[in-house]
């Protein structure tokens, strides 16, 4: 017969695996999506982007992880991002990166969850991209005034540009991102 305790120590050693387990895939996926946002820092973009606007390249972790995990997974690693983005640009561009990131994955979210249609990457990362430097604009506003509100229909068009782009890497490397051997539960 086995001892109570021991099957209460079990039940705890499976609870810390678990958390441990949930812990270190967030981490890694942080990580790497705090790598793509440097890697697109590296890039030059001047001639292709209008000023302030980046590629976007760490939403592909956040769409994966979003589509994979579900929100709180893609929002905890979207948080995380910010922070970085705080201790090395500053509280405005945190401002612009947290509300940008939070908002844009929340339209992804509720566009993964189409159950009728499979929409395609490529159309939820430019919605995202789209929601994202709407909501960026916004706190912009806030910040030096509504004049700033000229610059939509830019970055719109820069949108559906970096999505399409973004969108397009994860079609390619989704398949990769599914045998990495890695879970939340």
């Amino acid at each position: 017969m086995v001892s109570p305790g021991k099957i209460i120590m079990k039940k705890i050693n499976l609870n810390i695996n678990k958390r441990t387990n949930m812990i270190t895939t967030l981490a890694l996926f942080s990580a790497l999506s705090i790598t793509l946002s440097i890697l697109e820092s590296i890039i030059p973009t001047a001639n292709i982007l209008p000023p302030g606007a980046k590629l976007g390249l760490s939403n592909i972790i956040t769409m994966f992880i979003c589509g994979t995990f579900g929100l709180l997974p893609a929002l905890i690693i979207a948080t995380v991002k910010s922070f970085f983005v705080l201790s090395l640009r500053g509280p405005t561009a945190f401002l612009m990166s947290f509300f940008g990131g939070i908002c844009s994955i929340c339209m992804i979210w509720v566009l993964t969850k189409k159950p009728k249609k499979q929409l395609s990457f490529i159309f939820i990362s430019i919605v995202g991209a789209i929601s994202h430097n709407l909501v960026q604009l916004l706190v912009s506003s806030f910040l030096i005034g509504k004049s700033i509100f000229f610059y939509i229909p830019v970055l719109i068009l820069a949108a559906v540009f970096t999505g399409s782009i973004t969108g397009t890497l994860l079609k390619v490397i989704s398949p990769a991102l599914s045998k990495v051997p890695y879970s939340l539960n």
